[in-house]
């Protein structure tokens, strides 16, 4: 096909347009709407695909083996509405720069919410605090995600490195918070207690709340999973301990490693 370009290069290209897809939970949905924000703020033309809600929410059993959740709007409570977002109307958004599930929505996510700006779109100051008993306390946290994420996940944290790795702060802290989507363990609970002065166990909050407790930890121990990598993101005081082995996902793990000051945690169970 003929390609006036290739004879008069100095003839400007139009920029293409950006749609960002949105999909997943409260993690994926912050990734998504984080790069929406800065694209934005960048002068771009931005729209987003929101057909991922046109279904139904849905939440999948744990045991349904390739089976993930289908979830719901979950940005409300940073005052974050669909209606936020521009929608992309044209005739075929493939021939746009149309920012999919991949690496490198990872790597645009993930560094704009290094971004103090962008950050602000996801502000805790409205909520209350105190509510479990944490305000005014120094706490590390672990995330031991498992819940639905068992159905898809092709590798989980063992038992024995959240055990080990929190240990290396018990001379550090008194508290330990481990939040969950699963009911948690007694070897997990033994453990645990057997380290710290005072642990609470927390496996029937919501995914707001959880997110709030992993944002405000002096130490956060994350599991393999967006939400984790997320809350990690938005932690700018703590210490935060990620993940290298995110199973098949090699990728993410790249877009973690751009960001300097994250902490990693080998896991190679």
């Amino acid at each position: 096909m003929f390609n006036i370009t290739s004879f008069f290069p100095f003839i400007p290209q139009k920029e293409k347009k950006v749609i960002v897809a949105f999909t997943g939970g409260m993690g994926a949905q912050i990734i998504s709407a984080a790069i929406y924000f800065a694209m934005k703020d960048a002068g771009k033309e931005v729209y987003a695909d929101l057909a991922y809600f046109d279904n139904p929410a849905k939440l999948a059993t744990e045991g349904e083996i390739g089976q993930p959740s289908h979830w719901g709007w979950q940005l409300g409570p940073f005052g974050i509405e669909l209606s936020d977002f521009q929608i992309f109307t044209g005739v075929n958004p493939n021939k746009e720069d149309l920012i999919v599930d991949g690496p490198r929505k990872f790597h645009l996510g993930l560094t704009a919410l290094q971004n103090k700006e962008i950050q602000t779109y996801f502000s805790l100051d409205n909520f209350p605090a105190g509510e479990f008993g944490l305000e005014g306390t120094k706490y590390i946290c672990a995330h031991v995600r498992r819940g639905d994420y068992l159905n898809v996940a092709t590798h989980l944290m063992a038992e024995g490195e959240f055990l080990s790795t929190a240990n290396k702060f018990s001379s550090l802290c008194d508290t330990l918070v481990v939040v969950s989507d699963s009911s948690i363990s007694q070897s997990l609970k033994t453990g645990f207690s057997a380290q710290f002065k005072e642990c609470i166990f927390l496996d029937s909050i919501d995914a707001l709340a959880t997110h709030c407790i992993m944002r405000k930890a002096n130490a956060l121990i994350c599991s393999n999973s967006q939400f984790s990598l997320v809350a990690a993101a938005l932690n700018t005081k703590g210490i935060v301990l990620i993940p290298k082995n995110w199973g098949e996902d090699h990728d993410i793990a790249k877009a973690i490693s751009l960001l300097g000051h994250f902490q990693t945690l080998d896991s190679s169970v």
